[in-house]
């Protein structure tokens, strides 16, 4: 079902994970058959001591790729995601990810090129200031039941400014329409959330535009 784990996509095709979750261990391999049904390249397939979990990786613009160090992703896999992307010129630049948190989007959400939604009250300030640093608004997102409980900073961008988000978060949808933000849709996510995850951990990105 969560798929943005299993793999990270970049220009010249996906990175499979190598999941630290020993209950998801093997589920790697049925990301990697439906790319290749989709006629998606394999870059990379992260392996041996390393994990990485595709989740933990967002980019920041053409040329940067920020991922987390945390309970999913280690030092090698992250050393081996590096290695995978320096040949198309693209930075990778590691962040902590706080106690508490599965992946990196389940704090920081990137929904156009220069505007970032954080949970600025539990993101590292390296984080913060990585993005400030790299031209990024900042929206912090309050650390309420609507954020927490119902995933509702757990958002697939669609387009920029432009999301999907779950059907029970009224304080948040109207605090991104307030901050210039498109709700193409609210869904049912309580089976999703059933698993302890998002709407945008069961969307893993195939291909997009810039």
């Amino acid at each position: 079902m969560f798929v943005r784990d299993l793999f990270f996509n970049t220009r010249e095709g996906a990175v499979v994970s190598r999941m630290a979750s020993q209950v998801r261990a093997g589920e790697e391999k049925h990301a990697a058959l439906a790319l290749a049904s989709l006629a998606v390249p394999i870059n990379r397939t992260i392996s041996g001591v390393g994990t990485f979990e595709g989740a933990d990786a967002l980019w920041l613009d053409e040329r940067t790729v920020v991922c987390a160090v945390g309970g999913r992703t280690n030092t090698e896999g992250l050393r081996q995601l590096r290695e995978a992307l320096s040949p198309q010129g693209v930075e990778v630049l590691p962040v902590a990810l706080p106690q508490g948190f599965q992946h990196l989007l389940g704090l920081l959400q990137i929904v156009d090129k220069r505007l970032a939604f954080l949970r600025h009250e539990r993101a590292p300030r390296e984080l913060s200031r990585l993005l400030l640093t790299r031209g990024f608004s900042i929206r912090p997102v309050p650390e309420s039941e609507e954020t927490i409980i119902r995933q509702g900073m757990n958002l697939v961008v669609v387009a920029p400014r432009t999301i999907l988000m779950p059907y029970d978060c009224p304080d948040l949808k109207s605090y991104y329409q307030r901050s210039g933000l498109i709700v193409a849709a609210e869904l049912d996510i309580r089976q999703i959330r059933r698993g302890a995850g998002g709407l945008a951990c069961a969307v893993g990105i195939v291909s997009r535009r810039a």
